[in-house]
């Protein structure tokens, strides 16, 4: 029998705030302990889980349900399996289950990665929360990455602890374009989370979206450059969330998305979302008709010129043996161009080889949002106890903005310190300077009080660290 007493969840709450509950309300040593592994390293799984759910359960004493369950209910589980495989749909749910070894989810590079979500709240979710159970709490909606809004009250996310900090600052009320495009996208990413249709058929159903603007032709070969062009067009009027922009401005990443399903690989739920947008509201672009080819020309002029180009672009492979395909195109603009009109067939069987780069994969811009809301905020969100100065460290730092080691990583090296209140622990002295006038504040001017021993224990300080590095 539990000695312990469980409060209910709010309907679709993520695991990490149950944990949460249960680590306030209960003397559970191994639920304060999971939930502060989880707040320390910043980085939930599947962004609502702060452990293994077999963990999770056992701690709960399956107050929630088995894993399954868990999986399914509160956990965003279901929302990075839609653009894998069934094998490695499979492999995830063993790993979030019972596992040892990484997730195998797909990500974002380190800066455009969402990171720690689980403290994002709705002020009208969190009001019935209040009074329905007494407390708020997050949802799994609110979770999903680059999520800005409350897709059942259309209000913009907020701050509810210090765990989502730097979310809650990325999150930005915009054009009324702006504000469309990201209400659009809450919407589409949370049916993919509530099963409203099957998530495994979801690739499926963006490709024949994409197929109907002849992006996919029949042969199977995709038209990306036309693709990432109308994909930039279509979303140039951004999104509520600057990262979510990037993603779309650029185009490398829809291409990244195609050739990763070609391969079979994972694909980011977020760019299913995009190319599922892209396809359904694409009716303002213009329908792409694939024009017919051609057949070879019969007349003599006409045979007369085939001969011509083909020669022409022979000598030009023939003599540039060790370029890339791009290249030969270059420098043959106009064989090239006469010949995929009018003779498509030969110059795919003439082609010059295939060239493999072995220089490593090119790493993708990272958004300068990130880097300007962290450099520009002028509010020192680390945590102090009683008025005193924070530590002087990047690990206080870092659970303030509640980030990710390596983003938080990039972030100082890109900018020599994260923030205008940054700080290096060299800086000793500055810092017990600080704890020493506060403590001396407290205290009333000229007491006995301001001993050294009484003075230290105020700062919250070693008794032989004031008299070594203050002057007083």
């Amino acid at each position: 029998m539990s000695t312990y007493t469980f409060f209910a969840a709010a309907e679709s709450e993520s695991a990490c705030s149950i944990l949460k509950m249960v680590a306030q309300t209960t003397d559970s040593r191994d639920a304060k302990a999971a939930y502060a592994s989880f707040y320390r390293h910043a980085c939930p799984l599947v962004n609502s889980l702060p452990c293994r759910a077999s963990r999770f359960c056992a701690i709960t004493e399956n107050s929630y349900g088995p894993p399954a369950v868990v999986l399914a209910a509160n956990s965003l589980a279901e929302w990075h399996a839609v653009g894998m495989t069934a094998l490695s749909r499979e492999a995830l749910m063993q790993a979030l289950t019972d596992g040892w070894v990484r997730t195998p989810c797909p990500s974002f590079d380190a800066l455009c990665q969402c990171g720690n979500r689980t403290e994002l709240l709705c002020p009208e979710c969190a009001r019935i929360d209040a009074q329905v159970l007494g407390r708020v709490a997050n949802h799994t909606a609110h979770c999903i990455d680059y999520v800005t809004r409350c897709v059942h009250h259309d209000t913009l996310l907020e701050c509810g602890g210090a765990g989502s900090r730097l979310e809650a600052l990325l999150i930005h009320s915009g054009s009324e374009a702006a504000h469309r495009n990201s209400a659009r996208y809450a919407q589409f990413a949370t049916e993919l989370t509530t099963h409203s249709f099957d998530s495994q058929t979801a690739w499926s159903e963006v490709t024949r979206l994409l197929a109907e603007r002849r992006y996919l032709l029949d042969s199977g070969r995709w038209n990306l450059a036309s693709l990432r062009r109308d994909f930039q067009r279509f979303f140039s009027s951004g999104f509520e969330d600057p990262r979510l922009f990037h993603i779309t401005e650029g185009g490398d990443y829809v291409e990244s998305a195609v050739r990763k399903a070609a391969r079979g690989r994972p694909i980011h739920p977020t760019m299913i979302v995009l190319l599922a947008m892209f396809g359904t509201g694409a009716d303002r672009l213009p329908v792409r008709l694939q024009s017919a080819r051609p057949v070879a020309p019969e007349t003599t002029k006409e045979q007369w010129e085939l001969e011509e180009h083909r020669s022409q672009w022979l000598s030009t492979c023939a003599q540039n043996p060790n370029v890339s395909r791009s290249s030969i195109r270059r420098l043959a603009p106009a064989a090239w161009a006469w010949l995929y009109r009018n003779d498509e067939a030969w110059l795919k069987r003439n082609q010059a080889p295939t060239i493999r780069r072995h220089g490593g994969r090119r790493q993708k811009v990272a958004p300068t949002a990130v880097e300007t809301f962290v450099s520009s905020t002028q509010e020192d969100y680390r945590a102090s106890k009683h008025g005193r100065p924070p530590l002087p460290s990047a690990y206080q730092t870092r659970l303030a903005f509640g980030m990710r080691d390596h983003a938080f990583a990039l972030l100082s090296e890109r900018l020599g310190g994260a923030g205008p209140f940054a700080q290096t622990p060299g800086r000793k002295r500055v810092f017990i300077a600080r704890r020493e006038a506060h403590a001396l504040n407290v205290v009333a001017p000229g007491s006995f009080a301001q001993a050294d021993t009484s003075v230290a224990r105020i700062a919250n300080l070693r008794p032989e660290t004031l008299p070594a590095h203050a002057k007083r």
